[in-house]
């Protein structure tokens, strides 16, 4: 799409050649609308959900209540990349975590005559692209990984933790994948890493358990370092990497500032119901 549509028949037009989608048409969006009309008058004690399709534009706080939000949001999380998701986790989830505790999280249709639209004019990358930023073989192309198409969310950087990272694990991903490069490995765990920031962005100054702790690890190791390859590790491997990548997790929640519960020495325990590997 080179231009956002400026009337209501470019956007129907948009909607038919199916190059847009309503996000209030989409399945979890439905599932939630059913879910307040039920609770009628009890609806303000429903927990909004993590996969609603919100955005922080969708909300319109009271400036009290943005005034909390940077108040308690320190500078550097401000400045992170993904502090939009902070702030709309920050505003959803304020009934329960905010000063004032109970205000109510209201959610309306607009009118048919007066119907509002945010147009957002990027699609993402999608899985074949960020699958062969992973998988190439050309060690110049470091730098990052995605698409460069100026958009936050299809770019991810490869930073210097990811590549001092990389030279410290690459025995043991070589040790069942023998092609495998300190350059690509450093993009690998750039995926990883972004993975784990999208999830933990959300838990800013929260406290975790380990167990839930454990499994994003392991589902971001999966995404980012055996997904995008043939070569499967066997479960003693897998085990070692996930050791690897949760002590580089332990930093980025250090970042985030979200406490992890640890259970016992803190050893990475490998998730008694996880997802199949591909």
């Amino acid at each position: 799409v080179k231009e956002a549509p400026s009337s209501p028949d470019a956007v129907d037009a948009l909607l038919a050649k199916g190059h847009a989608w309503r996000s209030d048409e989409m399945a979890e969006a439905k599932a939630w609308r059913e879910k307040l009309d039920r609770a009628g008058e009890s609806a303000t004690l429903l927990t909004v959900p993590q996969d609603l399709p919100m955005e922080y534009f969708d909300l319109l706080p009271r400036l009290r209540v943005l005034k909390e939000f940077f108040a308690l949001t320190s500078t550097d999380m401000l400045a992170h990349r993904y502090c939009d998701l902070w702030l709309c986790q920050f505003l959803l989830s304020y009934p329960r975590m905010g000063r004032e505790m109970g205000l109510e999280v209201h959610f309306f249709e607009p009118e048919l005559d007066d119907v509002w639209m945010y147009f957002y004019g990027c699609a993402g990358v999608d899985e074949q692209e960020w699958t062969k930023s992973l998988a190439s073989d050309s060690d110049a192309a470091d730098n990052f990984i995605g698409a460069d198409d100026g958009h936050v969310s299809s770019k991810v950087v490869v930073e210097a933790s990811d590549k001092v990272v990389a030279v410290e694990a690459l025995a043991d991903l070589r040790a069942f994948d023998r092609s495998m490069t300190v350059a690509r490995l450093s993009r690998c765990l750039a995926a990883f890493r972004n993975q784990l920031e999208l999830w933990l962005v959300r838990r800013y100054e929260r406290a975790v358990d380990q167990t839930t702790f454990d499994l994003q690890v392991l589902l971001a190791v999966i995404a980012a370092l055996v997904a995008p390859f043939t070569v499967m590790p066997t479960e003693k491997q897998l085990l070692r990497i996930c050791k690897r990548c949760q002590a580089f997790a332990k930093s980025l929640a250090e970042r985030f500032h979200v406490a992890v519960v640890w259970k016992g020495n803190g050893e990475f325990a490998m998730p008694a119901v996880r997802p199949e590997m591909p």
